[in-house]
């Protein structure tokens, strides 16, 4: 059991890019398996050290694990074994510029993956395959091996249930998508590359989105009853937490993170029961369209798509009629540098300007020349190309966390000019305004304060008597259950509370509700048809994004479970603030203005008073 774990271990280290601890584990492993002589066991820490020595360039070394697993695989009974040593022995070769025998190779590895069902292996050799040919110039035969790839992968992702699964499976098969892009782009067919890069942005965002009207709910009783007991014991630990320091606070921490994997693994196998239910397979998407989304985007909107290469930012601008690439507009480093600087300087007003007084004007000035130097390498070089008054952002990267809406051009912010609103990627947007229009008919609002943001319930007061037939949950009646239960029933949510992002576990993100907090796996779980969700607590915009522009956070559940809009927060807001700018967007939305343009109005008033864009600018609007 040590040395399976070992080696489970060192195979996660090094798809994290921990390298010492993946090469300790492995070797630890290795040698675990040599003394219970397990046979099979050596073969599979041998490649796995091979795998390793490849990834971070150590040639030699790899060659040195690569002729031991090969005498190794000759005893080795696990036909997986033989794939992979042919493929690891290719990927050798290709690396090292041997090109004809890392054809050979990888294309044994492809044949005997096919053979032996073994897709995982058999689509990476293909990828590897159009690598080779592209290197040789041989466009025609790299694009062929990047589609056989690209299908096997469409084709292994449908069976997966849960969204984690599915995340977790592209993080690591998005490369033939990003490598036919490419290829597409050089050759300057940028119709092409926008579709492919599409094929594989949030597709299991989207496939949660596209496929909620086909849950299943058929769980057994035993299982739904496990799950209360481990959420209501969750929720105890929790407050136990909130509540406590020192050791105390670390032995409950210990047990949240044992309930939390409890729960999580009850959760999968319920996920599993109903895709089994669903008859497993999911109903494919339809294909994306850039025509349809153009029509979508008519002459009074631009999408904005953002892409990354090789660490540097380039940009889709897609209007009506046109699309262009514009290239190289900065560099991810360049970017982080930015944000970092930003975060720095909104920090010192997180607690309220109020006793800043005089130095309020020059923090101001400090914020704007940053979000100038952000304005001036994202937005600047393509604004040319911008069609209408309504910019939608489809970010990448850490650009999910810049506050587009409050970029300076050196005379006035973005917001001055244009509405804004951002979506994981354009398909999803596109999805999203295929949906029936959604009519606000009622309201349902929900506030718990805490120590945190104690003016919520005032927040809650003032909106009632703006919005339409409203039914509110405040105090110790603003429960997980209470918005379980009554969710599903509302055209708008309003959740003034506090949220936490947990970087380490996005799916545990929540939102402190008077009982506990109700997280990610609990929002996916649901079926709204609410038009509009706003979200006034701090960080509610957060997410964890995984490769293909896969966003995990309270963004992602509310869309999973059926929300078209969602306005949330970038960073801690201030209560005072917050609770303003909702009364202005609420009296917005009321008069019949579009939900952008209502919260750009609300904005603008904090703009036109000369506020600090601290106050203003952490509220963006996701989807529709």
């Amino acid at each position: 059991e040590e040395a399976r774990a070992r080696i489970n271990y060192g195979r996660t280290a090094t798809f994290l890019g921990n390298n010492v601890t993946a090469k300790r584990e492995l070797k630890a492993a290795l040698k675990l398996f040599e003394i219970l002589k397990n046979q099979s066991g050596q073969t599979a820490a041998l490649l796995s050290l091979s795998k390793l020595a490849i990834d971070i360039n150590d040639y030699e070394k790899a060659h040195f694990y690569l002729t031991q697993a090969n005498a190794a695989v000759r005893k080795s009974e696990n036909p997986r074994h033989g794939v992979q040593l042919k493929f690891l022995e290719g990927e050798l070769l290709r690396k090292t510029g041997k090109y004809a025998r890392a054809k050979t190779k990888l294309s044994e590895a492809q044949k005997l993956g096919e053979k032996h069902e073994q897709l995982n292996l058999t689509q990476a050799a293909f990828n590897s395959l159009g690598k080779i040919a592209d290197s040789l110039g041989d466009a025609h035969e790299a694009k062929s091996r990047f589609l056989d790839a690209i299908k096997i992968i469409d084709d292994l992702r449908s069976p997966l249930a849960a969204d984690e699964f599915s995340m977790a499976f592209f993080a690591s098969k998005i490369e033939p998508f990003e490598n036919l892009a490419q290829l597409l782009l050089s050759e300057n067919k940028i119709i092409d590359a926008f579709g492919v890069l599409e094929r594989g942005r949030s597709r299991s965002l989207l496939d949660a989105m596209t496929g909620r009207e086909q849950r299943s709910s058929k769980v057994s009783g035993k299982l739904q009853m496990e799950l209360n007991e481990l959420r209501a014991e969750l929720n105890f630990y929790y407050k136990r937490f909130d509540n406590t320091a020192g050791p105390e606070a670390e032995n409950h921490k210990t047990d949240i993170r044992r309930i939390e994997a409890k729960l999580a693994d009850t959760t999968r196998r319920i996920n599993s029961i109903n895709a089994a239910n669903a008859n497993t397979r999911r109903n494919p998407n339809e294909p994306f369209s850039l025509r349809d989304l153009q029509k979508q985007l008519g002459e009074t909107r631009t999408l904005i798509e953002y892409v990354e290469f090789d660490g540097k930012i380039s940009a889709f601008v897609i209007t009506e009629y046109k699309i262009r690439l514009i290239r190289d507009l900065t560099t991810t480093v360049e970017v982080s540098s930015w944000l970092e600087e930003l975060h720095f300087q909104f920090g010192a007003l997180r607690y309220g300007g109020v006793q800043l007084g005089k130095f309020m004007g020059h923090l101001k000035d400090r914020a704007d020349k940053c979000l100038k130097k952000i304005y001036d390498r994202l937005l600047r070089p393509i604004k040319d190309h911008f069609s209408g008054r309504h910019l939608i952002i489809v970010p990448v990267g850490t650009l999910n966390y810049v506050p587009f809406h409050a970029l300076h051009d050196g005379r006035k912010y973005v917001i001055e000019s244009f509405e804004t609103s951002s979506a994981p990627s354009a398909a999803v947007w596109s999805a999203l305004q295929k949906q029936p229009a959604k009519k606000i008919r009622n309201s349902m609002l929900v506030g718990y304060a805490d120590e945190r943001i104690p003016l919520v319930e005032n927040e809650i007061r003032e909106i009632k008597n703006i919005l339409p037939d409203p039914k509110t949950f405040t105090g110790d009646k603003a429960t997980f259950s209470g918005f379980i239960e009554n969710a599903s029933k509302f055209d708008l949510i309003h959740l003034a509370c506090h949220g936490k992002f947990r970087a380490e576990n996005p799916m545990f993100s929540s939102l402190h509700l008077a009982d506990g907090w109700i997280t990610v796996r609990d929002l996916s779980s649901q079926k709204l048809r609410a038009r509009l969700i706003t979200l006034s607590a701090c960080e509610t915009g957060m997410n964890k994004i995984f490769a293909g522009e896969e966003i995990l956070g309270l963004a992602r559940g509310f869309l999973a479970a059926g929300a078209d809009t969602l306005v949330v927060s970038l960073w801690a807001v201030n209560d005072a603030a917050a609770g303003h700018l909702m009364r202005e967007f609420y009296s917005h939305l009321q008069r019949g203005e579009p939900i952008a343009a209502s919260l750009r109005q609300a904005q603008m008033s904090f703009v036109e008073r000369g506020e600090h864009p601290f106050f203003w600018s952490p509220f963006v609007l996701i989807g529709r």
